[in-house]
């Protein structure tokens, strides 16, 4: 039986971040750590891996943010190689396939649009919450410090 995956959900909106994180609640996603920025993000990692006992994680990420975009995020969390397991969905308004090719060679899982009405979006993060309880996601490999 797989586990049910930790998120990282790393948004600069709040409106959207806290739809997305009703919605993963919803669905038996219960457990969801929210950043506003791609170094908050890896900030929050750090002290995911530093508190926590092994646990499987799944980043949910924004591409167009402040301070550090989700692009320069994944590109960092993947020169870790202890971080380049982790499943990474990137979730944007974005329509753009250059951009999307962009995150796949940067290492993404997945690449999904947010679709602009409201019913379609929340039908999607129920679609993609089942779909995160079904996969076998790897455990971190926690630093002891």
């Amino acid at each position: 039986m797989a586990e049910i995956p930790n998120i990282l959900l790393i948004d600069d909106d709040d409106a959207i971040a806290r739809l997305i994180e009703m919605n993963l609640r919803r669905n038996g996603l219960l457990k969801v750590t929210r950043a506003a920025n791609g170094k908050e993000g890896l900030d929050q990692l750090d002290l995911i891996e530093k508190n926590s006992q092994e646990s499987h994680l799944v980043i949910l990420l924004d591409l167009r943010m402040p301070v550090m975009d989700g692009l320069e995020m994944l590109r960092r969390l993947r020169l870790n190689p202890e971080r380049r397991q982790i499943p990474v969905i990137i979730l944007t308004t974005s329509d753009n396939p250059r951009e999307a090719e962009e995150c796949y060679a940067g290492g993404c899982s997945f690449f999904m649009r947010k679709p602009v009405e409201y019913k379609q979006f929340t039908e999607n993060i129920k679609s993609l919450a089942d779909f995160l309880k079904s996969c076998l996601i790897p455990k971190l490999r926690l630093r002891h410090e």
